[in-house]
């Protein structure tokens, strides 16, 4: 994922099934007031907004092959879900229900004429689920041509469903103007992109500016000889002079990712475009997708065989810096960053008045405990003089010292000892 995204994940580690997330753009990112991971299969982010903060809930629900316990606790982790957000909130629901509603319309209230295909029982569900909480399935209200509505195909391409929705309440249905599927979109997936537009103004949260990160291995050669004078001109350079001398930005693509990669990438876009239907076609798109993966893993070693050869030439000629830098390059593992705080009661705080004031409560009570003790505890215990300290302790500690004096002092060590015995600085 490029650097100008922020991922929001929850899910397990352990076993590749289930998890869920919502990837934002730095510019809806630099708005996030914080996320919660309620499962592997729920995850919510909160987002400031004008007038009214904007809630959004990622949910998968369980397959057609599931029992009906693992459904209904799924729906009831969703119902507890949408009673924690807040009231004032416009809350959308997105993700994959695994359900169909279909095309007939058998509530005003919750859909419109626009679906696709024939409703089941999961479909029924879901809609009964949206009449209690005053929910309106948004890519049912929107005609649009059947490609633009189903959002999962078969492996063989034979069979088309709408199982993807997004759910808005009902007040805010006038809100999105928009809701359609992009199945030109290469996503290497059997689900379609789903798109809704909405009009909404973002607020962004105050956030203390990270300075610019610059690729400082791409300066030339003759801006490393002297950094003493050339520091200073270093620091007057305005960004346009840095961008001429290669001293840019670092960039968002992953290191190890070659061209190869991307002409791959780039043809089998190419044969999606054309249409899945032939089954020639459908076996050629197979075998690029294996063929881009397979070069990615490809790539990926090579560049770590190349680190490592860098590290065992750096080890040889005693570059420490490079060599543990590599070393850092290929050990360190990416950090979770988790900006959920709860207060007594296990409600998920938002606002940042209110996270700020957790945070106080918590210290103070955190703290005040730590010194209380502390106090008890000293009020009993008798302290002993240091006792004093020898002539070899001395001798240790003037020997210890280095030869070549600092450059605060006027006088060397060998001077000083002329000066003051052992006794005396005793």
């Amino acid at each position: 994922m490029p650097e100008c995204h922020v991922v929001y994940y929850s899910g397990t580690e352990s076993r590749r099934e289930h998890g869920v997330a919502i990837v934002a753009c730095l510019d809806v990112a630099r708005c996030v007031l914080g996320y919660n991971p309620v499962s592997e299969r729920i995850i919510t982010i909160c987002i400031q907004g004008t007038p009214m903060n904007f809630t959004v809930i990622q949910a998968y629900a369980p397959t057609s092959t599931s029992t009906e316990d693992e459904i209904n606790a799924f729906y009831e982790q969703l119902q507890l879900t949408i009673d924690s957000v807040n009231k004032r909130d416009i809350t959308v629901i997105i993700g994959d229900f695994n359900a169909k509603v279909g095309s007939q319309c058998t509530n005003k209230n919750v859909m419109g004429n626009h679906g696709l295909g024939e409703q089941n029982e999961r479909g029924e569900l879901l809609i009964d689920f949206c009449q209690e909480n005053g929910l309106m399935i948004l890519n049912t209200l929107f005609k649009q041509h059947p490609r633009r509505l189903y959002t999962w195909s078969s492996p063989d391409q034979r069979y088309r469903n709408q199982i993807d929705y997004i759910l808005v309440q009902k007040r805010w249905r006038s809100s999105f103007i928009c809701a359609k599927t992009y199945p030109g979109a290469d996503c290497g997936t059997d689900h379609q992109f789903l798109v809704s537009t909405m009009r909404i103004k973002l607020r962004r949260v105050k956030k203390p500016r990270k300075p610019v990160r610059f690729d400082v291995s791409k300066i030339d050669d003759m801006y490393r000889v002297e950094v003493k004078n050339k520091f200073q001109r270093l620091m007057e350079m305005d960004s346009e002079e840095s961008t001429r001398m290669s001293f840019g930005k670092m960039s968002s693509r992953k290191p190890w990712l070659t061209e190869k990669v991307f002409d791959l990438a780039d043809q089998r876009r190419k044969v999606k475009e054309k249409g899945l239907e032939n089954t020639d076609t459908r076996r050629e798109y197979q075998d690029l997708s294996r063929k881009v993966q397979k070069q990615i893993r490809s790539d990926k070693s090579d560049y770590i065989k190349q680190k490592c050869a860098e590290v065992e030439r750096d080890s040889s000629t005693n570059n420490t810096k490079d060599m543990f830098k590599n070393i850092k390059l290929l050990t360190s593992k990416p950090t979770t960053k988790l900006n959920v705080l709860k207060d007594e009661d296990g409600n998920i705080l938002t606002e940042e008045n209110e996270i700020k004031t957790r945070w106080k409560e918590y210290c103070e009570k955190l703290y005040a405990s730590k010194d209380d003790d502390t106090q008890e505890g000293e009020e009993d215990q008798e302290f002993e003089d240091d006792p004093d300290i020898l002539l070899c302790e001395v001798e240790h500690a003037m020997k210890k010292l280095r030869r070549v004096k600092p450059q605060e002092w006027t006088i060397s060590r060998q001077n000083y000892l002329r000066k003051a015995t052992m006794r005396e600085l005793q």
